[in-house]
C-alpha cells in the first residue's frame, strides 16, 4: 500500500495534538495561582528544615531505621557477626571486629611521673602539615571571610567577622605557625568589625569569636584581642532577654542590638544555646575585672539548676520568656549536647566553688547512664540513645561522641566506684565512636548512626562536616589514662579525614561518607582548625601541652587557664 504523505502525517499529528496543548495550556492558566503559593509554601518549609538543627521525630526516625534495616540485607546478605570472627580477621563487608567493651583493667587515675605522656613527633608533624594546608587555603582564598570553600576557592560569610580567621587564633598559635598568628591578629586589629548589620546566631558568635578573642589574648597576651572582646561582648549583653529568665535570644543584629528568634523556635529557646556561653561571659568578667558579664550568664545556670528534672535530664526545648521547658524530647546531641558539658566545666572555671553546678552534672551523668545508653547487637558497642514521650530513640549524633571525653575530664572528681563506673562507659562510647568512622569506605564518620538490630548500626545521616568529637574525646581519654590504643584510634580517624576529605587548597565535607570516592559539600568547616585538627595535634603532644588540670576548654575547643584557688 502507499504511505501517506509526510505533509499529510503532519497535518493529522497538529489536528490531533491541537486539543492536547489547549486543555494543557488552560489547566497551566487554572492552576498557576495554586501552584505559586505551593511553591511559596514549600520554599517556607524549606527554611524551617534548613535550619540549624531541626526537631527529631520519633516515629520518622523508626520507619528511616526499618528502611535501613531492609537495605543491610539487601545490599550485605545476612547480618555480619564481626565479634564471633578469629582475631584479626576482617569482618564481612569490610567491618572490622569490635572487641570487648573496655579492657577490663581498673582506672588508676591521670598517668604519673613514671608514666609521663610524651610527644609523638611523626604525628605531630603530620598533624601540623594538614592544619597549615588548611590555613594556606584559607589565607589565599577566603581570607577575612567565614569560611573557605575549597572546589571554587573562594569564600562565604555567615558571621560577618571572619570565623575561621578569629576560631583558628589559638591553633596558630599552639601549632607555632608565629607568621601566620601575626597575619591574622593585623587583621583582627584593623579589619574586624563587631558591629555587623545582619542577625547572627548569639550561641555560635559567643562560643567562636568571643571565646577565640579571649583564647587567643590569654595565649599570646595580645591587648587587642582583649579589647575587641570586650566591644563583641558589651554588644552580646543587649541579646538577653527581658523575660524572669533572661534567656538570649537565638539571633542578633550587633549594628541595631535587636535580638530575634528564628522563624521556626516559634519564640522558643534550644538548651544547648542558653547553656553554653557562661565560660566565655565568665572569662571576659576575669580579664576585664566587671562582674556584670558573668552575672548575667550565670543567672541563667542557676535556674536551670534549680529546674533540673529528677531524672537529670532536661527537654531539649524552653519558653523564652517563662523559662518553662517545651516537649519530653531528650538530647546530649543536637541542641542538647554542649549545656551537659558546661555543668562540669563551669564549675571546674569558677574554681570548684558551687556545689550545685558539680550536683547537676553528677545527675545529669547518671540519668544519661541509666535512660540513654544501650548496647548494639551482635558487637555489644555502647551508644547513647536519645528519648522521646519517654520512648528510646535507637539513634547516635557524631555531635554525642563528646560524652566520652566528658566522664573522662569528672572522673577524677566522683567517688571512686562511680569513677570506674564513667571509665568504662566512656571507653565503650569512644569505641563506638571510632567504629563509626572505620566502617565506612571513606573511614569518615556520618553526621549520625542508625541502631539496627543484628547489624549493630547503619549510616543515618550519610554527610560529614568534619566534626571534632570523637578526636576531642580520644584526647581526653589519653591524657585522663595514657592508654595508647587512644592515640592509635585519633590517628585512624585523622588519617581518615587526610585520605578523603583533602583537596587542592583546603578540605572539604562530604556528602555520602559510604562512597569511595565521596562527593564533597564545598565547604570548610571553621571548626576544622579550630577544634578537629587542634585536638587531633594535642592528642599527640606532651602531656605538658595545655595540661588538662589547668586548662579548660570552651566548646569550641577554646582553651581557658582554670582559676586556681
Amino acid at each position: 500500500r502507499r504511505l501517506p504523505s509526510l505533509k499529510t502525517v503532519a497535518i493529522c499529528v497538529v489536528f490531533l495534538l491541537l486539543p492536547l496543548h489547549w486543555s494543557t495550556w488552560r489547566y497551566s492558566q487554572e492552576h498557576a495561582a495554586s501552584s505559586s503559593q505551593l511553591l511559596a509554601g514549600l520554599s517556607s518549609l524549606t527554611q524551617r528544615i534548613e535550619a540549624r538543627y531541626a526537631r527529631t521525630d520519633a516515629r520518622l526516625l523508626e520507619i528511616e531505621t526499618k528502611i535501613a534495616k531492609l537495605n543491610v540485607v539487601i545490599q550485605r546478605g545476612p547480618a555480619p557477626n564481626p565479634a564471633g570472627l578469629p582475631s584479626g580477621t576482617a569482618a564481612p563487608g569490610g567491618w572490622e571486629e569490635a572487641g570487648p567493651l573496655h579492657s577490663g583493667t581498673k582506672w588508676t587515675g591521670k598517668p604519673t611521673d613514671g608514666r609521663k605522656i610524651v610527644a609523638a613527633p611523626e604525628r605531630l608533624a603530620a598533624v601540623r602539615a594538614a592544619a597549615g594546608h588548611a590555613w594556606r587555603g584559607y589565607e589565599q582564598f577566603a581570607f577575612g571571610k567565614d569560611e573557605l570553600k575549597p572546589l571554587t576557592r573562594t569564600g562565604s560569610h555567615w558571621l560577618g567577622m571572619g570565623a575561621t580567621l578569629v576560631d583558628s587564633l589559638d591553633t596558630l598559635w599552639l601549632m607555632g605557625m608565629k607568621d601566620e598568628f601575626a597575619r591574622a591578629q593585623d587583621w583582627v586589629a584593623n579589619h574586624l568589625n563587631v558591629e555587623v548589620d545582619v542577625y547572627v546566631s548569639f550561641f555560635e558568635t559567643t562560643i567562636r569569636v568571643l571565646g577565640g578573642l579571649l583564647s587567643a589574648y590569654e595565649l599570646s597576651g595580645e591587648r587587642v584581642f582583649l579589647s575587641k572582646a570586650i566591644q563583641l561582648g558589651d554588644r552580646l549583653m543587649s541579646g538577653f532577654g527581658n523575660g524572669p529568665r533572661q534567656l538570649p535570644f537565638s539571633q542578633i543584629n550587633l549594628k541595631t542590638l535587636h535580638g530575634k528568634s528564628q522563624d521556626w523556635l516559634q519564640n522558643t529557646a534550644v538548651l544547648a544555646e542558653v547553656g553554653t556561653i557562661q565560660l566565655e561571659f565568665m572569662a571576659l568578667s576575669r580579664h576585664t575585672g566587671d562582674p556584670k558579664y558573668k552575672h548575667k550568664a550565670l543567672k541563667i545556670f542557676d535556674y536551670l539548676a534549680q529546674t533540673q528534672p529528677s531524672n537529670g535530664l532536661y527537654p531539649i526545648f524552653i519558653e523564652s520568656a517563662s523559662g518553662n521547658f517545651q516537649g519530653d524530647q531528650i538530647s546530649v546531641g543536637a541542641m542538647g549536647d554542649s549545656f551537659y558539658e558546661y555543668m562540669l566545666k563551669v564549675w571546674l572555671y569558677g574554681g570548684r566553688q558551687k556545689d550545685e553546678y558539680f550536683r547537676m552534672y553528677s545527675a545529669a551523668m547518671a540519668g544519661v547512664i541509666k535512660e540513654l545508653l544501650a548496647t548494639t547487637t551482635p558487637s555489644g558497642l555502647l551508644y547513647v540513645a536519645e528519648r522521646t514521650a519517654g520512648t528510646l530513640v535507637p539513634k547516635m549524633d557524631h555531635l554525642t561522641c563528646f560524652v566520652a571525653g566528658l566522664l573522662a575530664l569528672g572522673a577524677e572528681f566522683v567517688p571512686p566506684d562511680v569513677s570506674q563506673l564513667h571509665m568504662a562507659k566512656a571507653d565503650g562510647i569512644a569505641r563506638t565512636c571510632r567504629e563509626m568512622s572505620q566502617r565506612q569506605p571513606t573511614k569518615v564518620a556520618p553526621e549520625f548512626i542508625s541502631v539496627v538490630p543484628g547489624s549493630d548500626f547503619v549510616t543515618g545521616g550519610k554527610n560529614s562536616l568534619q566534626r571534632p568529637e570523637t578526636l576531642e574525646a580520644m584526647f581526653v581519654l589519653y591524657r585522663q589514662t595514657g592508654d595508647n590504643k587512644y592515640r592509635e584510634w585519633g590517628w585512624e580517624i585523622f588519617s581518615g579525614i587526610e585520605k578523603s576529605c583533602k583537596t587542592d587548597v583546603g578540605y572539604s565535607g562530604l556528602l555520602d561518607v559510604e562512597q569511595v570516592a565521596a562527593p564533597m559539600d564545598d565547604l570548610q568547616q571553621s571548626f576544622l582548625l579550630a577544634e578537629t585538627f587542634k585536638y587531633a595535634y594535642l592528642l599527640f603532644s606532651a602531656g605538658d601541652v595545655i595540661p588538662l588540670d589547668e586548662f579548660v576548654f570552651n566548646t569550641e575547643a577554646h582553651p581557658f587557664k582554670l582559676v586556681m584557688n
